[in-house]
């Protein structure tokens, strides 16, 4: 399916199919995700945060991609990020910092 999910153009199907990775939590998809964390599709967008939440745990690239989500323009995006960092119950400097940065 990530074959197949690198080549894909349209909004839609790619916010479904980081919907489905995020229930699937496979670790492989870390990089698909954080390719389209900066997806012109606020939906996309907003999928990515749903689907790295459960893999930020584990894997430091979905949680600095996550990171990265809390400074989206769109503020559902930043919501989801912000709540996606607590639900890993990582306590780092870069979890820390995101959660008090000032340009929020």
């Amino acid at each position: 399916m990530l074959d197949l999910a690198t080549t894909e153009t349209v909004d839609r199907v790619q916010q479904a199919i980081a919907t489905t990775l995020g229930h699937l939590a496979d670790p492989r998809a870390v990089g698909l995700l954080g390719r389209w964390r900066t997806h012109p599709q606020v939906q996309v967008r907003w999928s990515v945060c749903l689907a790295l939440t459960p893999l930020a745990a584990d894997d430091a690239d979905a949680l600095r991609h996550l990171v990265e989500l809390t400074r989206d323009p769109h503020p559902p995006v930043r919501d989801w990020a912000y709540f996606g960092l607590y639900q890993t119950g990582q306590d780092t400097a870069q979890v820390r910092h995101a959660l008090i940065a000032p340009d929020r």
